[in-house]
């Protein structure tokens, strides 16, 4: 057997060499150049890949797996790939806890009004900044709406029921039973939640059907009163126009947005605009990731790697049909 790794990542490396130890029949390939990986790739069985295209594809005469190295592979979706028998599987899974952990910090700094921090203080602190700013909220007893309930959404909903909040959620699919949530919404009654929560988590993928979903109905559909924060770091899940008046008309309360570099979208305000000065406008330096995920995205692939030799079910799996 043989198992490509196209991307060429120092720290990835050490998982690949303690899977060569282990299976001494499987031959580990890290070709450097793209010729090379093409070449290889004609005869491997299973691939661990960045992104997928169609020459790969149709290089990939005997390929049976695919380790994508990412959370979400909807840029890499074609035709081919997705009505193929090739299964992939990404790093979704362990997105949860880092993922929960930035949705808790981004509801916490709202309520305890930590936004209001601004780096030029850093050179002349404020010190009688607190008589201009609101009073800080108490996160028990609020309502924390989660719009996606998987693994982050679900996380989220176990860590936020743990401080006290109320928790509801909706999704495409309905869950089995689920005790961190207090209700649970169908996708055609997302303004009815919407209506109700205090803090509205966005924790969907990327797809056909999420594109433009924050728009001029879903921010109206919110309480004036009530925070937005994103956990998907999806720039084209967001109107940025219907944002930038929804914010400037003081319809919602605030937002929390991660740097939105995937979106085409050109109504997305210039660095140098006025919206991102703005005290209840913050913007995460970082996507939602951690130190930490390095080591477990080693062991997540080795793990995975056990799994295919030993033909059962795959961690991370992903539905090519639904795109995540």
């Amino acid at each position: 057997m043989k198992i490509v790794i196209t991307a060429s990542i120092p720290w990835f490396e050490p998982a690949i060499t303690e899977l060569q130890m282990k299976y001494r029949d499987i031959q580990f390939v890290n070709p450097k150049i793209e010729s090379a990986i093409h070449r290889e790739i004609k005869t491997a069985e299973a691939a661990v890949v960045v992104n997928w295209d169609q020459k790969l594809h149709r290089a990939a005469k005997n390929i049976k797996w695919l380790q994508f190295l990412t959370g979400g592979i909807n840029k890499s979706l074609f035709h081919e790939f997705i009505n193929s028998s090739i299964s992939a599987t990404s790093l979704k899974p362990l997105f949860a806890t880092a993922g929960a952990e930035f949705g808790l910090a981004a509801m916490l700094m709202f309520s305890r009004r930590l936004n209001y921090i601004k780096r030029h203080y850093l050179s002349n602190t404020p010190l009688n900044m607190w008589p201009h700013i609101p009073e800080p909220e108490d996160l028990t007893g609020k309502t924390v709406g989660i719009i996606g309930f998987g693994y982050m959404g679900r996380e989220l909903a176990r860590k936020a029921s743990s401080l006290g909040l109320n928790v509801i959620a909706t999704a495409r699919t309905h869950p089995l039973e689920y005790e961190w949530i207090t209700e649970f919404y169908p996708l055609q009654n997302l303004h009815d939640l919407l209506k109700l929560c205090d803090y509205v988590m966005i924790a969907v993928p990327e797809t056909q059907q999420t594109i433009n979903l924050v728009n001029k109905s879903f921010l109206e559909s919110m309480k004036s009163n009530s925070f937005l924060i994103d956990m998907s770091g999806r720039g084209s899940i967001y109107n940025f126009n219907d944002l930038v008046n929804s914010i400037t008309a003081k319809e919602i309360a605030g937002v929390c947005l991660q740097t939105p570099l995937d979106s085409e979208d050109l109504s997305i305000p210039e660095s140098s605009s006025e919206f991102w000065t703005r005290e209840n406008v913050v913007l995460s330096p970082k996507r939602i990731t951690s130190v930490d995920m390095e080591d477990q995205i080693r062991e997540f692939y080795k793990e995975n790697v056990d799994r295919f030799v030993k033909n059962m079910p795959l961690l991370g799996l992903v539905n090519k049909q639904e795109g995540y």
